[in-house]
Formats: structure tokens, C-alpha cells, sequence
């Protein structure tokens, strides 16, 4: 096999391997599920969001609130832990700043 002969197979390998992660990324992406809020509520420095938890089904999934507070730099997630005990419960928090660097990786 000359060297062209190999710069060229290599070529089209390359070509089809791109071509193929190029298809299945588009699959994914029309697969994955969406972000969705279902109600959005913001006023002096505090915005809300009432977000799916993603446990149960899809229909019945229950919800939770998440509260960032501008002047904390604070986020709140609450949810109902259960049908017979219906208050609402802190489930995390996280400083915002702080969650910003890790996602950066720094």
C-alpha cells in the first residue's frame, strides 16, 4: 500500500467516523428530555421556580420550588417528602458563586 494510498483510507475513515458521531449526536438531542419550569415567579431580588423532581411518573412526578436569592447569592430547592406529611422541606442549598466555580472546574 503506497503512502497515499494510506493518507486517503485514512481520510475516509476519519470522514465516516465524523459523520456517524455527527448522526448519533442529533439522535441525542432530539431525544433528551427539555428543561421545563412550570410556573416563574420573580420580584425584589427573588426569583422562583416551580421545577418536576423527575422521580415517580411523568404525570404525577411531584414538584419542587427553587428560590435564588439575588442578595445572598443563594439557592434554595424545597419539596414535599411525602403525601402524608405535605409541608414543604429544605432539600439543598448552595451558594451560588460557589456552584458557578465548580461547574468551571476551578
Amino acid at each position: 500500500m503506497s503512502i497515499l494510498s494510506n493518507i486517503l483510507w485514512n481520510r475516509t475513515a476519519l470522514w465516516c467516523s465524523a459523520t456517524a458521531m455527527a448522526a448519533l449526536l442529533c439522535l441525542q438531542m432530539i431525544h433528551a428530555p427539555r428543561a421545563h419550569a412550570d410556573a416563574v415567579q420573580g420580584k425584589s431580588g427573588v426569583s422562583m421556580a416551580t421545577i418536576r423532581s423527575g422521580f415517580g411518573v411523568v404525570f404525577t412526578a411531584p414538584s419542587c420550588l427553587w428560590v435564588i436569592d439575588d442578595s445572598s447569592e443563594m439557592l434554595f430547592i424545597y419539596g414535599i417528602e411525602g403525601a402524608n406529611d405535605p409541608r414543604l422541606q429544605v432539600r439543598w442549598t448552595q451558594h451560588l458563586p460557589t456552584l458557578f466555580r465548580q461547574a468551571r472546574g476551578g
